[in-house]
C-alpha cells in the first residue's frame, strides 16, 4: 500500500542508484537500488521511492532533474520530463 505524499508538487527530483549485494538463487549478486527524492518549492525533501533495478518510471511534472548518466535513467528523463533541466551528478 502506498503512503500519502506530504507535498502537492515536487519541483526538483534527485535520482540515483547504488549497488548492493543481494541473494539470488543461493548466490550473492550485485543489484541496482534506485532511490528518488523529491524537493518541494519550499525546499522540503522527501524520499518518493526506492526500488530494485534502474528502469524507466513515470513521475509527475518536474522542472529540474539530477541523476547519473545511466542509459536507462537518461532515457526515462528524456521521455517523461520533457522541458526539464537535467544535471549529471
Amino acid at each position: 500500500m502506498a503512503r500519502p505524499l506530504t507535498h502537492e508538487a515536487y519541483l526538483y527530483l534527485v535520482i540515483d542508484a547504488r549497488y548492493e549485494k543481494v541473494r539470488r538463487g543461493g548466490a550473492g549478486v550485485s543489484q541496482g537500488v534506485l532511490v528518488a527524492i523529491g524537493i518541494s518549492a519550499a525546499g522540503y525533501r522527501e524520499v518518493l521511492s526506492v526500488w530494485m533495478a534502474e528502469s524507466e518510471a513515470s513521475w509527475g511534472a518536474v522542472q529540474y532533474v539530477v541523476s547519473d548518466d545511466h542509459a536507462g535513467t537518461v532515457m526515462a528523463i528524456e521521455r517523461h520530463f520533457r522541458g526539464a533541466v537535467w544535471q549529471r551528478c
